[in-house]
C-alpha cells in the first residue's frame, strides 16, 4: 500500500488545512482546537450550537457557515 498522497490529495490537504487556520472562529482556536481536530475531531461545534452562552453559539454558527459555504457539512 502507497501511503504517500499523490498531487491532488496533496493539494486538498494543504488546502483544507489553510481552510481551518484562516476560518477557524477565535473562540475554537483560542480553546486550543487544532487543523487536525477543526473538521471533524473532538471539537465540540456541533453540540455548541445549542448552548445557552451567545458566545458559544456565535462561534458554532460561524463554524458551521464556514463549512457550509464549502459545501462540507450536511443534515443529520
Amino acid at each position: 500500500m502507497d501511503w504517500e498522497d499523490n498531487a491532488a490529495q496533496s493539494s486538498f490537504r494543504e488546502d483544507v488545512a489553510n481552510f481551518v487556520r484562516e476560518r477557524l472562529p477565535a473562540y475554537y482556536a483560542e480553546r486550543g482546537d487544532s487543523v487536525e481536530t477543526a473538521v471533524a475531531g473532538p471539537m465540540t461545534w456541533y453540540t455548541d450550537r445549542a448552548s445557552e452562552d451567545e458566545e458559544v453559539r456565535a462561534a458554532a454558527k460561524e463554524w458551521a457557515d464556514a463549512l457550509a459555504e464549502r459545501g462540507w457539512i450536511a443534515p443529520h
